[in-house]
């Protein structure tokens, strides 16, 4: 029966003294690494979605030099368009964006570049626990845990 008790005593050491370590780990490492991590993670598919927008572009682009190599009068027709040269064809009305709009569309790209990464990618826990004083509570309840631990479940005085 003293065996039992004893195992017993030991594995519930085991679980609150592991809690106990795991909320003082926790509160000590969620600021820096963990959400660092997260972070990184959505730059990282950040950057991969970009790689595949500039690979799409490049094959657009090759794509377009081969058809220039086989056709160049096909350059004759890009070539107002890439420079911006007004074309000159009779009874023909050729649009023009106004100044609102090239500024409407100017601000949207600047948006569009200056985002940040999208942190909605971040565990709700993960900004829970990356608030001071929720690390504050997370490192204090886990040194009452251990203390708790070796108080109760410490092994008894030799009689």
């Amino acid at each position: 029966m003293a065996k039992i008790a004893a195992f017993v005593q030991y594995i519930l050491f085991c679980v609150f003294f592991a809690a106990g370590a795991g909320a003082i780990a926790l509160s000590i490492l969620v600021e820096p690494e963990i959400l660092d991590y997260y972070r990184n993670r959505a730059l990282l598919s950040q950057i991969e979605a970009d790689n595949e927008q500039i690979k799409s572009l490049t094959a657009k682009y090759d794509a377009q030099i081969r058809e220039i190599r086989k056709d160049p009068n096909i350059l004759s027709i890009l070539e107002p368009i890439t420079f911006g040269i007004e074309p000159v064809a009779d009874d023909t009305a050729f649009p023009t964006a106004s100044d609102e709009q090239l500024a409407a569309a100017e601000q949207v790209l600047l948006e569009n570049l200056n985002r940040k990464p999208d942190e909605a990618n971040i565990p709700r826990w993960v900004t829970r626990c990356a608030e001071t004083k929720n690390r504050k509570i997370l490192f204090f309840a886990g040194s009452a845990l251990v203390l708790i631990t070796f108080i109760f479940f410490g092994s008894p005085a030799k009689t």
